[in-house]
C-alpha cells in the first residue's frame, strides 16, 4: 500500500471511531496492522487502473454504463465509497471486461459473481459472449427474472 493510500485509510478509520474504546492500545495496533498489511485496491483505484487499461475517458465509461455523473463523482471524491453490485457490474459491462476482469472488480467493491445465481449466470453468459450491451442484458434480465441491471 503507498503513503497515499495508506493515509487515507488511517484517516478513514480515525474517522469511524466511536466514542467506545472496545481495543486497548496494543490490540488497537495490532489490527491496524493487519488491515495495512492485508488492505487490497479500493473499487475506486481499481476502477481507475482498468479505465487507463482500457485507454478510455471516466466520462465515456460512465456514460456507456447509463450512469449519471453523480455517482462517478462520489466514487472519486471517496476512497471508501461503497456501491452496489449492480454499479460495479456496470462498470465491468462499459469498460468490456472479461469475467475473470469483473470479478476483480467486483470482488474490490466486496462482491463476486455466484454461478448458482441466474441473474449473475446472465451477466457472465454475455460477458463471455462478449456482448456488452447494458440496456439489452436488462431487457433479458427482465424478461427472464423481471429485474434490470
Amino acid at each position: 500500500m503507498d503513503d497515499r493510500a495508506k493515509r487515507e485509510l488511517q484517516d478513514y478509520l480515525k474517522d469511524r471511531q466511536s466514542g467506545f474504546d472496545f481495543a486497548d492500545g496494543i490490540k488497537r495496533q495490532k489490527i491496524y496492522d493487519f488491515i495495512y498489511e492485508n488492505f487490497s485496491n479500493t473499487f475506486k483505484d481499481t476502477l481507475e487502473d482498468f479505465i487507463t487499461k482500457k485507454g478510455v475517458t471516466a466520462l465515456y465509461v460512465y456514460k456507456k454504463a447509463d450512469l449519471n455523473r453523480n455517482i462517478y463523482s462520489c466514487i472519486r471524491k471517496d476512497q471508501f465509497h461503497h456501491v452496489s453490485k449492480k454499479t460495479a457490474l456496470r462498470f465491468a459491462l462499459a469498460l468490456e471486461l472479461n469475467v475473470e476482469e469483473t470479478e476483480r472488480l467486483l470482488n474490490s467493491a466486496g462482491f463476486a459473481l455466484n454461478w448458482g445465481n441466474p441473474f449473475d449466470l446472465i451477466i457472465i453468459y454475455h460477458i463471455k459472449n462478449r456482448f456488452y450491451d447494458i440496456i439489452s442484458i436488462s431487457g433479458v434480465l427482465n424478461d427472464l427474472l423481471g429485474t434490470v441491471l
